[in-house]
C-alpha cells in the first residue's frame, strides 16, 4: 500500500511535471507563432518595402536611362553648340582684328583731325585778332563817317546858307543889271558898287579900287598898258 502511494506520487508528480513542461512548451508555441506571426509580418512588410523599393529603383533606373539619353542628347547639343561657338569665336576674332585695324585708321584719322583743329584753332585766333583790329577799325571808320556826317551836316547847312545868300545876290545882280542897261548908270562892272572913274587903253572902265589890282580887261581881255583917271 506504501509503495502504491510512492508510486502514485511519483506519476503524480511526474504528471504534474510533464503538464508544467506542456505549459512551459505552449507557452514557447506561443510566443514561437506569436514571434512566427510577427516576422511574417515583417518579412510581408519588408517584402513589400522592398517590392516598392524595387519598383522605385526600377522608375529610377528608367529615370536615369531617360536622363543618359537626354544627356546624351544635351551632350550631343552641346558639342554642336559648341562647335557653334567655335565658329562664332573665329569669325568673331576676324571680325575683332577688323574692328581694331579700323580703330587704328581712326585713330590715325583723329589724331590728323586733332592737327587740323589745332590749325584751325590757330587761325580762329589769329581771325579773332584781325576780326577785333576789324572791329576797332570799323568803330574808328563809323567815327569818322559820323564826324564826316556832322560835317556833312554843316556844309548843308553852308550850302542852304549860301544858296540863300545866292538868291539874295542874284536878286542883287538882277536888280544891278536892271541899273547897267540904264544910260544913266556907271558902276563898275566888277564890284557893281562904285562908280566907273577910271579907263584902260581899250576903252574900257572900271572904278579906280578894282581897275588898280587887274592886268587885263575884264571886258575884252585884252592886256592893260595904261590907266587913265576919270572925273565927274
Amino acid at each position: 500500500m506504501g509503495q502504491s502511494e510512492d508510486e502514485a506520487t511519483k506519476y503524480w508528480n511526474r504528471i504534474l511535471l510533464l503538464q508544467s513542461e506542456r505549459d512551459d512548451w505552449i507557452k514557447r508555441a506561443n510566443f514561437a507563432r506569436e514571434r512566427f506571426h510577427s516576422l511574417k509580418k515583417e518579412s510581408e512588410h519588408r517584402l513589400f518595402v522592398l517590392k516598392s523599393e524595387k519598383e522605385s529603383i526600377s522608375n529610377a533606373e528608367k529615370k536615369a536611362s531617360n536622363m543618359v539619353h537626354n544627356l546624351h542628347e544635351r551632350l550631343h547639343n552641346l558639342q554642336v553648340a559648341v562647335q557653334k561657338c567655335m565658329s562664332e569665336k573665329r569669325k568673331l576674332e576676324e571680325h575683332l582684328q577688323m574692328v581694331k585695324s579700323d580703330w587704328d585708321k581712326a585713330n590715325n584719322e583723329l589724331q590728323k583731325e586733332k592737327k587740323h583743329v589745332q590749325c584751325l584753332t590757330v587761325e580762329y585766333d589769329k581771325s579773332c585778332e584781325t576780326a577785333q583790329i576789324a572791329k576797332i577799325a570799323v568803330e574808328v571808320v563809323r567815327q569818322e563817317l559820323q564826324e564826316e556826317n556832322e560835317r556833312v551836316q554843316r556844309l548843308t547847312d553852308n550850302v542852304r546858307i549860301a544858296e540863300s545868300r545866292a538868291s539874295f545876290a542874284e536878286a542883287k545882280l538882277r536888280d544891278l543889271h536892271r541899273k547897267i542897261r540904264s544910260k544913266d548908270y556907271k558902276a563898275c562892272a566888277i564890284c557893281l558898287t562904285k562908280e566907273k572913274d577910271l579907263a584902260f587903253g581899250c576903252g574900257h572902265m572900271t572904278c579906280r579900287d578894282c581897275g588898280t589890282k587887274l592886268s587885263k580887261c575884264p571886258i575884252c581881255r585884252e592886256q592893260i598898258t595904261s590907266h587913265i583917271k576919270l572925273f565927274p
